[in-house]
């Protein structure tokens, strides 16, 4: 499942995208629709590939709660 997510975010940067702060228009330069992914859904799409499983296996105590919670930001933010 991971790696189809890590293929998304791949694709994210080679796909066209709107472009809002210039009159909405369809922006296919690479360099463009890279900074625009990086500015927009990147670090949400980061966040719903981490390996929560495992990293809540290495973590002890009240951390599990921290990363419960971002879980949902992640959730949230997909939505």
């Amino acid at each position: 499942v991971y790696v189809i997510f890590w293929l998304d975010i791949l694709l994210n940067f080679r796909t066209a995208a709107q472009d809002e702060t210039n009159g909405n228009i369809l922006e296919w330069r690479a360099w463009r629709v890279a900074e625009l992914y990086c500015r927009g859904w990147l670090c949400v799409d980061l966040l719903g590939v981490l390996p929560y499983d495992a990293i809540e296996k290495g973590v002890r105590g009240d951390d599990t709660q921290t990363l419960q919670i971002l879980k949902m930001v992640c959730l949230a933010g997909k939505g």
